[in-house]
């Protein structure tokens, strides 16, 4: 995966410092003049800091570089974060910058790119510049990062961000809101119905901690179901029926 991140001179330089350091694969970064100047205000990091989580800084002076063009390739740009300003410019066409050629790039191109503005409020002008570009098939990720992960530092709230980030290019992240209900929870396919309603009484937290034994028990349920009915059933074609009612996989 080949990525370009940009920083622009937006509040939040710490966000883009955060997903270059968990980008996998190959990562280029573009640092704005203005950038750099809120980087360093808020993080006391420079140029040489953002050159060693990069496989190459570019100038966003330098138009004249790779990333200006689109017969090099890459997967996706992410901007973050982005200035109100160069959201305007990639929403009206303008590429006066590499940040903004890149960008035009990265759409004509038909690849991903990802718009993060922090600043609020926004004004009308801004918001109808950010909906052209959504009908573009840009991702505008406004940065607002989520309370319900209970974050116990600005790190945590960083963090929580770039994981979105990184879904939104396609990279694996574990974890997310009640996540372990989809990884750890059994997959029903078909339930005897004596089975459903028990299964469904159950709160998503229960089944999730019972987890193998909740299907143990459904299965004990229907097979004593069926001695029931079929006293005079051999063992043998007692499971053959038991397992043509139900189907799970852990």
């Amino acid at each position: 995966m080949r990525t370009i991140v940009a920083i622009t001179g937006a509040s939040g330089s710490l966000f883009g410092i955060a997903l270059l350091k968990r980008l996998p694969g190959e990562s280029y970064a573009i640092l704005s003049r203005w950038g750099q100047h809120v980087l360093r205000e808020e993080t006391g990091l420079g140029r040489e800091d953002v050159t060693a989580l990069a496989i190459r800084l570019f100038s966003d002076a330098d138009l004249s570089g790779p990333l200006a063009s689109g017969s090099n390739r890459w997967d996706a740009m992410v901007v973050l974060p982005c200035t109100s300003s160069t959201a305007g410019k990639i929403a009206t066409g303008i590429a006066d910058s590499l940040v903004t050629r890149a960008a035009a790039v990265t759409l004509k191109e038909g690849r991903r790119l990802v718009l993060c503005p922090r600043e609020t409020p926004l004004s009308a002008v801004t918001l109808r510049q950010l909906a052209d570009l959504a009908r573009d098939g840009v991702i505008v990720m406004p940065v607002s990062p989520s309370f319900y992960s209970h974050p116990a530092s600005i790190d945590d709230l960083v963090a929580d961000f770039v994981n979105r980030v990184l879904q939104v290019l396609g990279v694996e992240v574990a974890g997310g809101w009640r996540a372990a209900e989809l990884e750890g929870a059994p997959r029903i396919e078909r339930l005897d119905p004596l089975v459903v309603p028990a299964y469904r009484a159950m709160s998503p937290a229960q089944r999730l901690a019972t987890g193998f034994e909740t299907i143990e028990f459904m299965r004990e349920r229907i097979r004593a179901h069926l001695r029931h009915q079929n006293p005079d059933w051999p063992g043998e074609r007692l499971e053959s029926e038991l397992a043509a009612r139900i189907r799970f996989e852990l």
